[in-house]
């Protein structure tokens, strides 16, 4: 069952995953130089171009650690890939750009019934200051309370199985391969194991937001917790990147175990979709093996053909020519 072996197998992920976090740097280094020129030249074009490939890198910046790790948890079953850790690049864009605009649907389609069934106008949506999330929640919640709230977890669902529905497409694009051994097709293997998949997204997104908050909990029997909350308060007061260089080790080790936990359900989500594709990558492979097996029991069937006699075929179809 691909749940349950998801989560021993991504204890399997996450160690090669710590291995590859020097390439996943340098991969998000490179998709956000890239996202930043492709951005600027749709702004010139279009002010709503711009914002959309805008979304497009916020929700790509999301796919590069997911591909990452199922591109590790591939190899570890020694699918070798055809692209590099930049190579992804333009797949994982390509993937954002497509749940950008699936997500911006989802929001109009929310504002849309914000505007059916409340006062509000609009105009009243337009004068929202997006930045501040707390006031447009308070304002949306004092209009109509179930309304926002069903709206929230209707768009928050949709958008976790719009990924788990992604996962296996994101990993074939991160090895640049399917299942069957061609190149990668986009969306290949769409919605594959999504029942399994799809629960390992739910636990996965969940651990993520509550990542500080269970590091913290693993570290305050140590007292290390306590120590590192004190010395990050006053890192706020920094003015300067180079001052976080003066953190004490116990924030470090917050940091670190924080890391280490969003590391874990990154690679518990990949798990799931890694166990899919190899189970269609099995499938496609038994396939092809009774297909072989049945080509070669039909030639076996076969029946021999009779020795032929060349010569004499020739003389019977010119009787009138001596040899």
């Amino acid at each position: 069952m691909v749940f349950l072996r998801a989560f021993p197998f991504s204890l399997s992920i996450l160690w090669r995953y710590l291995i590859a976090l020097p390439a996943l740097i340098i991969a998000l280094a490179g998709f956000a130089f890239i996202a930043f020129i492709l951005v600027a030249l749709a702004m010139l074009v279009s002010l709503f171009i711009g914002i959309l490939f805008a979304v497009a890198v916020a929700v790509g910046s999301s796919v590069i650690p997911v591909m990452v790790g199922l591109r590790v948890g591939l190899q570890s079953y020694y699918v070798k890939p055809r692209v590099s850790y930049l190579g992804m690049m333009k797949p994982a864009l390509g993937y954002g750009l497509f749940e950008a605009v699936v997500i911006v649907i989802l929001l109009a389609f929310s504002v849309g019934a914000f505007l059916l069934l409340t006062p509000l106008s609009l105009n009243d949506f337009l004068a929202m200051d997006v930045s501040d999330e707390e006031a447009v929640l308070d304002q949306l919640t004092a209009s109509n309370p179930t309304l926002t709230w069903a709206l929230i977890g209707f768009v928050g669902l949709a958008g976790f199985a719009l990924r788990s529905a992604l996962l296996v497409p994101f990993a074939g694009a991160s090895v640049g391969a399917d299942p069957d051994g061609r190149q990668h097709t986009p969306f290949y293997g769409f919605g594959s194991g999504f029942g399994a998949v799809f629960a390992l997204v739910l636990i996965s997104q969940i651990g993520l937001a509550f990542s500080l908050p269970l590091a913290f909990w693993g570290l305050a029997l140590t007292g290390v917790a306590q120590n590192a909350a004190m010395q990050l308060a006053e890192a706020a007061t920094y003015d300067e990147l180079s001052d976080l260089a003066g953190l004490g080790p116990d924030a470090l080790i917050l940091i670190g175990v924080t890391l280490l936990i969003l590391l874990y359900f990154f690679s518990l989500q990949c798990a799931g979709a890694v166990l899919v594709y190899m189970r269609k990558r099995g499938i496609v492979g038994a396939r092809r093996k009774a297909f072989d097996e049945v080509m070669q029991e039909e030639e076996a069937r076969a029946a021999p053909m009779a020795d032929t006699d060349l010569l004499a075929l020739v003389r019977s179809q010119m009787p009138d020519k001596k040899y």
